[in-house]
């Protein structure tokens, strides 16, 4: 710890910015979600274990549903027949079914689209069923266990022009619950939350207010996929990890910013050593606030599940050298569209592909010149869902489109 500190006091008089030592407390447990902001500290704290299921409101078409696995729900689908099995579901041999989680690395990767296959109309909890509804119909029936033990029955109804539309019950038929959320009531967040004993919850700030959450997730582990807390980034949010390297001595010039991980920070920030924790050496970050400022963080402290505090250091790095270092992004819009299509990118492409729902190549073009953009003329395109490739310096990124 010693030269831990001894390097953030060399750091501090390098930058000659100020440097704010932030304390995060998520309580025993790590019973609270801390959504915190770079620029104006924290901006909401509230309980992590109220909600079941995330439903994405992003976008009228936006079909993640995420699962609060954290905080000892568990998914399974049900495996001996599809939403028409809805009044016969059988758990023999429940206990033995695969369980899902959420992805790691993109919001976007909730548990109920763990099992997507690579037919871009094809959203796992159901499919896209083209015009002239545009509706992601729901095909199968989960099973979700709650922290009391309790197992329900849940199927998605539809996705039906950014209303979510959905049904949950006990195995036995009682307490059925039919449930629709209008994304329009929730404009500028990034999901809505439910809870079956307590209905809709909304328990997250604006997206536009906070950089990130300490909350309680399952992610890897040294002992592999389970239960830990740690920090996801929020959307759009470029970081990266700088490891092995002293504080004092990282720089923005060298690291690759990108907003392809939410876990870029995660939880690896700190091991647990003869039964007690320790902060990772020689480990820091650099991360963009909502206002486009660069923070150089750093953690000092971790207490464990006793108190649920973590503290961390943050001081803001002047860009005005490191103009070179991109956010490797991709925009696609509108979207949906109608007769173009416009691509953007961060950097410059090297190929553009696009694809269609059945995975036939309808575009596929060669950049001639540096060049980050291209706008496409898709009247002639059938009406649905898309998939477009976009190949870069830094590999290949994609986006599903709908074409209405």
């Amino acid at each position: 710890m010693k030269t831990l500190l001894t390097a953030c006091l060399i750091s501090l008089s390098v930058w000659g910015w100020s440097q704010t030592e932030i304390t995060i407390t998520q309580g025993a447990g790590y019973v609270n979600d801390v959504f915190y902001s770079l620029d104006n500290g924290v901006v909401a704290s509230v309980a992590g274990d109220d909600w079941d299921l995330a439903f994405d409101v992003t976008s009228p078409f936006s079909p993640t549903i995420r699962l609060n696995d954290g905080h000892g729900r568990q998914l399974s689908v049900y495996p001996n027949g599809d939403v028409n099995a809805w009044n016969d579901v059988d758990t023999t041999g429940y206990s033995g079914w695969p369980k899902l989680t959420n992805g790691i690395d993109a919001w976007e990767n909730g548990a109920m689209n763990a099992n997507a296959s690579s037919d871009p109309s094809d959203f796992s909890w159901g499919i896209y069923a083209g015009p002239p509804t545009h509706q992601v119909v729901g095909d199968s029936i989960y099973l979700l266990e709650r922290p009391d033990a309790s197992v329900l029955k849940l199927r998605i109804d539809n996705l039906d022009n950014g209303t979510w539309n959905f049904t949950m019950a006990a195995l036995d038929g009682s307490g059925e619950t039919v449930q629709s959320i209008d994304m329009g009531d929730h404009a500028g967040k990034n999901f809505v939350y439910f809870d079956y004993a307590n209905g809709v919850i909304d328990r997250e700030p604006f997206s536009s207010d906070w950089d990130f959450v300490f909350t309680r997730y399952v992610g890897l582990t040294e002992y592999g996929l389970f239960p830990t807390t740690g920090l996801l980034l929020n959307r759009n949010r470029p970081a990266a990890e700088v490891a092995e390297t002293p504080i004092a001595e990282a720089e923005l010039a060298s690291a690759a910013l990108n907003t392809d991980d939410i876990s870029t920070i995660g939880n690896d920030w700190k091991a647990l050593v003869n039964f007690q924790w320790e902060v990772v050496e020689d480990l820091s970050y650099f991360v963009e606030s909502a206002s486009g400022q660069v923070y150089h963080l750093w953690f000092s402290a971790f207490e464990g599940s006793s108190t649920g505090v973590s503290v961390l250091n943050a001081a803001p790095v002047s860009t005005a050298s490191v103009s070179a270092v991109e956010e490797q992004t991709l925009r696609v819009y509108p979207n949906p569209m109608d007769a173009v299509l416009q691509i953007e990118g961060s950097a410059e492409w090297s190929a553009i592909r696009v694809l269609d729902a059945h995975g036939r190549i309808v575009e596929d073009q060669i950049a001639t010149g540096a060049t980050n953009r291209l706008t496409l003329n898709t009247g002639h395109w059938d009406a649905g869902v898309y998939l477009v490739q976009w190949t870069g310096p830094a590999g290949t990124a994609t986006r599903r489109v709908l074409k209405r």
